[in-house]
């Protein structure tokens, strides 16, 4: 799997639309497929690599035991809450655009997991796309199955890390 971008939208301390383009670059005869991020405390690293594990695995990314009401309440908690005296955003939202190699073939997928509140409701949503083509699946927890396949939670453990 090799991310190519990666987009927050009032996620954490990243207020308003960020996006992220992690496409390798090659330099002469060397593909450089790794991506390090260096920063001070407090600029956002930890919540980046947070925001890439619940992009990929909503639930499952706090730990195999959290229970639904837990995992909605974790999202809530995630919106972006200004320092000012700004209204709050009710809604935050992360995506992903990845290529897949399996069993010989190159995929294209795009990730997009957001959710709103509404009060102490909390509706959330998951939708992939598969080489530009939405994925017609109406039950939520079959995508969240197809996000595992690809990419096993424990392995990413061994990729992001802080």
């Amino acid at each position: 799997m090799i991310i190519q971008s990666f987009r927050l939208k009032d996620f954490g301390i990243y207020g308003g639309e960020h996006e992220f383009d992690l496409a390798p670059v090659p330099r002469g005869l060397f593909n450089r497929p790794v991506v390090l991020f260096n920063g001070k405390n407090g600029v956002g690293k930890t919540t980046f690599v947070e925001a890439v594990r619940l992009c990929l695995h909503g639930p499952v990314a706090l730990g195999p035991r959290i229970g639904q009401q837990e995992y909605l309440d974790h999202l809530a908690s995630r919106i972006h809450r200004p320092h000012s005296g700004m209204t709050p955003p009710s809604t935050s939202s992360l995506e992903m655009q990845f290529e897949h190699v399996g069993l010989g073939r190159r995929t294209q997928y795009r990730v997009l997991r957001r959710w709103k509140t509404h009060g102490r409701r909390v509706d959330h949503e998951v939708r992939i796309w598969e080489d530009g083509e939405l994925l017609d699946v109406d039950d939520q927890e079959q995508m969240e199955a197809l996000l595992r396949d690809l990419v096993p939670p424990g392995l990413v453990d061994l990729f992001f890390f802080d």
